[in-house]
């Protein structure tokens, strides 16, 4: 030590605080002094030796120097085996332990369990940075260590979680106790006892994730959800029931429920929750009021079910509160609305009976007594009332016939209305209208109305009637008059075929029963026939007898007799139900071009999007292999870029933007690869195939008509929630067996694909707005509505047509027509592309794009396929690079939407400077549109994003190798 302070001018104290020992060795042996480097290293072992003993033994390193040589080697003897006894304890540690210089952060020292930890060999981290070991998070190593460092000085003492990183780049928690102390040979040190705290983060975010799923489902229901101790205070709850109760979630936590029900209310609830304490079953507690927050009463349903601890003793209750308050309110309205019945019925104008099954009669109103004088102790029976309302015995017989040829010939337990003349129980007659039903017990319902005045007015009528009966009956428009009760006396053939009604049907009826709001349209109308004494061109909606509504333009004018007095009123309706129709169409695509237009722009966007996060996924896993403990999760973040693309594929289908790259392919082979990996998802559903051998190619986009098969095998599937079976078949057809179809078929050879359930079917409405965008019967929770609508825009952009058959009940089954191509060989073809692999070369590439996060993953891409890269990020400055290396690069790969100049026309600046130019044009959007026109001008070939590095490099190999 004498000759360290002489050749190296250092004091053996300032040694030992700055010397670095690893330097100074090099130096030494470097010299050729390796005797004394030998030498020195057994010294400062020594000096190691004496700092122990200060430590163990009660006398000072100092003290033992000065003794004797046979007590020295004692005490280094034992200082030897507490320095074993010190080793073997950090040999079989169970946590890691590592000592780092606080000066340089030199590793000087790790435990086995330490090294194993990390992935390291015995002694491997010896004299490396501690930063080899800490992986980055929000604070950097160096951070991390200042903020130790401080908490050292104040407690002595550092404890936290760190994140670090394993010899093979893998990432883990660990928790540390960090302190300090002063080594002889490394001064100040740090170490540092590392848990690994891995497997407990996990069950951590598995529980923090159980309980997220917990509270979801309990949020998503309309039900509150309760949770209470054995006194009754509220422990746990959903949002639900803090809705029902009408208190927030602060002021509900501990609430008891005598805070919101009266006593009476509060007996109720506890001797219910009491019963189930007792039988230890769940029961449901009797219907009670409670009382909201703002003061409100609701009746609510609660069911009451026990919880217990761990080894099964009662410890609170929880259930399920549901407001019935609407039900409660509908039965009370039931009884209001009955009351109402009664009083309507002994009220009103008309009159009214009730025959029983038997024949006897129910109930007669007052209007009916008042009427034609009977009681029910004159006609208990409708033997005696026809008896005496009809007292001629022939034409009795006429009406009886005509009343049994209606009964036996109603449908949907609705009997025509009649109009008979009746005998009173004074002698004198009346011309009654009579409007009967039968009712769901079997009895008769009949309103009589006393229409003798209007027939009297009728009269008076006939000979304007016939005046203009030959001008109505040829009239291309539909004409009525009415009399001034608004009664129709007269409709024209055309008025018939209008409305439905045939002439029997129509006459009498209310004109207002014919329009869409009834009598508010009758006194639209009357308003200005009124005050201009004429109506021209208003435009309205007329209910005819099927119940459709038809638009028709609607004119009137007021009747008048020969004395000027207004008898009646005149109405010319013309059917413009086409002409409404046309221009509905015609907005309905405006719109859904509008939509469509957003559609495919959120599609490009989004496709963007997924291009920097394929790219770099792509990157990342051409740098590991399947071994890394990264690949799998890589693998699966590529999956869901391709769910991603899936999506945006759907929007662009629906936008009548559904082909990416059309070439020839095997509908067969699609079939049968997509409804195999359908069988094996859906075990409840058989699929049958039945496949023609010599099927026809389509020029397709293939992943395009892959979703259209898995929207319809899905389709099939919610139709069959049960299970059931599912029939594909593919046969050749023509334009020739394709009569009879909604739509003019084009001329040509097709292949046509049926997909058949046994499914639940659907109705004609249903079935009309099945291809509707948005339109679904499975609730806004579970579909959107795109998938049938993305279907159709798909079919319809490749050029064919699908139609559906389906009833109630029976199945439901798709009809698709693709123009069948001649080329050969697709189905070797499409299997030697799936065998592709990634192809590299050395040419130069200049890629083309305004998004930066594009042209950084895409250059990264192709450097790593070996290619030479420039960049551009527009039109404009794409174009003066070209002009200054058109010598040198190969291939241009050119954005198609930009701001400051479009792919389309960017790509015809280039060609201007190089006829001869290779273009593969790239986009988020679908290769319809723009992109066709612009590979029709020569482009060289088109690439959607998101691309893998796979397609990348295969399509930049066959545009470079065209000839």
């Amino acid at each position: 030590l004498e000759e360290i302070k002489e050749r190296y001018g250092k004091s053996i104290g300032d040694f030992y605080e700055r010397a670095n020992l690893n330097d100074l060795f090099d130096r030494m042996i470097l010299a050729g002094e390796e005797k004394k480097a030998d030498r020195l290293q057994a010294h400062i072992n020594t000096a190691v030796l004496f700092d122990i003993l200060s430590r163990v033994m009660p006398l000072s390193a100092e003290q033992y120097a000065a003794s004797s040589s046979t007590g020295l080697k004692t005490l280094l003897k034992r200082a030897e085996e507490e320095i074993r006894l010190h080793s073997e304890i950090m040999k079989n540690m169970i946590e890691g332990v590592i000592l780092t210089r606080v000066s340089d952060g030199t590793i000087t020292y790790t435990n086995p369990k330490f090294e194993v930890m990390f992935g390291y060999g015995p002694g491997e981290l010896i004299g490396k940075q501690i930063s080899v070991v800490n992986a980055p998070t929000e604070k950097s190593p160096e951070e991390l260590a200042v903020d130790i460092q401080r908490t050292l000085e104040k407690t002595g003492v550092w404890s936290g979680e760190v994140y670090n990183i394993k010899k093979d780049g893998t990432t883990f928690w660990c928790f540390a106790n960090v302190s300090t102390f002063e080594h002889p040979a490394y001064g100040k040190v740090w170490i540092a006892v590392h848990t690994d705290t891995t497997e407990h983060k996990q069950a951590e975010d598995a529980l923090r994730e159980s309980e997220e799923k917990y509270r979801t489902i309990l949020g998503s229901i309309e039900e509150g959800y309760y949770e209470v101790d054995i006194k009754g205070n509220l422990t746990f709850f959903n949002d639900s029931l803090c809705k029902i109760l009408g208190y927030s979630r602060d002021e509900i936590i501990g609430m008891n429920n005598r805070k919101y029900m009266d006593e009476e209310n509060a007996r109720r609830v506890y001797e219910g929750f009491n019963k189930v304490f007792k039988a230890g079953m769940p029961s449901k507690v009797l219907d009670w009021e409670l009382t909201k927050k703002d003061g409100t009463k609701r009746f609510v349903e609660i069911s009451v079910s026990l919880i217990r601890d761990s080894e099964g003793n009662p410890t609170g209750f929880r259930g399920v509160l549901r407001d019935v308050t609407e039900r409660k309110q509908a039965e009370e309205a039931l009884k209001e609305s009955e009351e109402r019945f009664r009083i309507l019925t002994e009220k009103s104008p008309l009159g009214i009976s009730l025959i029983g099954k038997d024949g006897y009669y129910k109930y007669i109103n007052p209007k009916f007594v008042e009427m034609f004088g009977y009681t029910l102790k004159d006609i208990p029976t409708g033997r005696e009332w026809f008896r005496k309302a009809y007292p001629d015995k022939e034409y009795r017989h006429q009406v009886i016939s005509k009343w049994i040829t209606d009964i036996e010939g109603y449908k949907n337990g609705e009997l025509r209305p009649q109009v008979f003349d009746i005998t009173c129980k004074d002698g004198s007659k009346k011309t009654i209208h009579f409007r009967p039903a039968t009712i769901g017990t079997g009895d008769q319902f009949i309103i009589y109305e006393d229409i003798t005045e209007r027939k009297q007015a009728e009269a008076e009528l006939i000979q304007t009637k016939n005046f203009l009966q030959n001008i109505f009956d040829s009239s291309i428009d539909g004409m009525t008059t009415t009399d001034l009760h608004g009664n129709i006396i007269y409709a024209s053939p055309r008025a018939k075929n209008i409305s439905g009604y045939e002439p029997e049907e129509i006459i009498g009826k209310k004109i207002y029963s014919l329009y869409e709001n009834g009598k508010e349209d009758a006194k639209t109308i009357m308003k200005e026939l009124t005050s201009k004494g004429e109506l021209k061109e208003h435009e309205m909606k007329l209910i005819r007898k099927n119940g459709i509504l038809m638009n028709i333009n609607l004119s009137a004018s007021l009747l008048r007799n020969e004395k000027g007095d207004v008898i009646g009123t005149l109405g010319i309706y013309r059917d413009i139900t086409e002409k409404k129709k046309l221009e509905t169409q015609i907005q309905y695509a405006q719109r859904m071009e509008s939509i469509g237009t957003l559609a495919g722009g959120t599609a490009h966007n989004f496709n963007n999007l997924l291009m920097g996060i394929q790219g770099n996924v792509s990157l990342m896993l051409s740098e590991i292999d399947s071994h890394h403990p990264s690949h799998e999760r890589l693998t699966n973040i590529e999956k869901m870029v391709k769910s991603g693309s899936k999506l945006t594929s759907q929007l662009l289908g629906y936008a009548r933007g559904g082909k990416y790259e059309v070439r020839p392919i095997s509908l067969n082979q699609l079939v049968k690869e997509t409804s195999d990996t359908f069988d094996t998802t859906r075990k409840d559903i058989r699929v049958h195939q039945d496949l023609d051998k010599d099927l026809f190619g389509i020029l397709a986009d293939q992943g395009q008509i892959e979703q259209v098969l898995l929207n319809l095998y899905v389709n099939a599937a919610d139709a069959m929630p049960g299970g059931g079976e599912l029939f594909l078949k593919t046969i050749n057809t023509s334009h020739k067996y394709m009569k009879g179809k909604p739509y003019r078929v084009r001329p040509g050879s097709y292949a046509l694909l049926t997909v058949a359930d046994t499914g639940i079917g659907m109705d004609k409405k249903t079935e009309e707005h099945i291809f509707d965008p948005f339109f679904t019967t499975k609730g806004l929770a579970r579909g959107t509505g795109l998938g049938l609508a993305s279907v159709y825009g798909i079919i319809k952009a490749h050029g064919g047509y699908i139609d559906v058959e389906s009833k109630k009940g029976h199945g439901t089954t798709f009809y698709v027509y693709l123009p069948a191509t001649e080329a050969e060989d697709i189905a070797k073809r499409a299997e030697a592309e799936r065998g592709a692999e990634i192809l590299k070369g050395r040419e130069t590439v200049l890629i083309v794009d305004d998004e930066e996060t594009i042209l950084d993953v895409g250059k990264e891409l192709l450097k790593t396929l070996g290619y030479k890269v420039l960049i551009a990020e527009g039109g404009k400055e794409a174009i003066e690079i070209y002009d200054a290396n058109k010598g040198t690069i190969d291939l241009v790969i050119l954005d198609m939407i930009m701001p400051d100049m479009g792919g389309g026309e960017t790509y015809d600046r280039l060609k201007e400077i190089n006829p001869e130019i290779k273009v593969l044009l790239s986009s988020g959007y679908s290769i319809d549109g723009q992109a066709t026109e612009i590979l029709k001008r020569g482009c060289s070939g088109f690439i959607q994003k998101p691309f893998t590095m796979k397609e990348l490099s295969q399509s930049i190999r066959e545009v470079l190798e065209k000839g």
